[in-house]
């Protein structure tokens, strides 16, 4: 995994500025940190687990409650930007939550104030809120599946929470914001090209998902 300090290593040989004559460390440190937390909400990768336990006839739960841990189980460094599927554990069964607009989750899941019964759907509310309807009537188990978006890295020593090759793209908007800063808006854009790139290229990197092993038609 790259750390900061190998981030601001790359961020001044794109930049030519090796002996730190226009950014100190300070300033690329900041550039590093903006640029992890655009490559994780472009990407997506940053992904964890989270469990939480329903109130009765709690509908919504901030995200800002919610602990990520990584399915070996420790905790994720980072904030929930994103849940990307629910799972309702009822007795022994797991089920899916359906992903819906609040327009849909208002109007057609929770018809009346004080209807209450085993919840079907979700949605987010804004950016800091999980909504489930209708509205649980007991106390069930959830498990989210989480988008995080990194925190700061403040020592030389500190490490991205993404492996390889998941790094690759981050000097070059770390650089791209520099080179905002001097006004340099041509270069910066120039950057943020190859950023765009780099990021496209290693979401492609992936190997293929196959849904169906014995089929190529799903459902046969």
């Amino acid at each position: 995994m790259a750390t900061l300090g190998s981030y601001i290593t790359d961020v001044r040989r794109i930049l030519h500025d090796a002996n730190a004559t226009y950014w100190p460390d300070s300033d690329l440190t900041s550039f590093v940190n903006r640029a992890l937390k655009q490559r994780d909400r472009d990407s997506g990768m940053h992904r964890a687990l989270a469990t939480i336990a329903t109130v009765a006839g709690t509908p919504s739960y901030p995200l800002a409650n919610i602990a990520p841990f990584y399915p070996e189980g420790t905790p994720a460094p980072g904030t929930v930007f994103d849940i990307m599927n629910v799972v309702l554990i009822w007795t022994t069964q797991r089920t899916m939550l359906m992903h819906v607009p609040f327009t849909d989750l208002a109007s057609f899941y929770q018809p009346y104030q004080n209807y209450r019964n085993v919840p079907v759907v979700y949605t987010l509310y804004g950016a800091k809120h999980l909504f489930i309807a209708p509205s649980p009537q007991q106390v069930y188990q959830m498990d989210l599946d989480c988008v995080l978006v990194s925190p700061d890295l403040v020592v030389a020593a500190d490490t991205d929470p993404l492996p390889d090759p998941w790094g690759d793209p981050v000097p070059f908007l770390a650089a791209a914001f520099a080179k905002d800063e001097l006004g340099q808006s041509d270069e910066g854009m120039k950057y943020r090209r190859i950023y765009a790139e780099r990021l496209l290229n290693v979401s492609g990197s992936r190997t293929r998902m196959l849904t169906q092993p014995y089929s190529s038609v799903a459902g046969f």
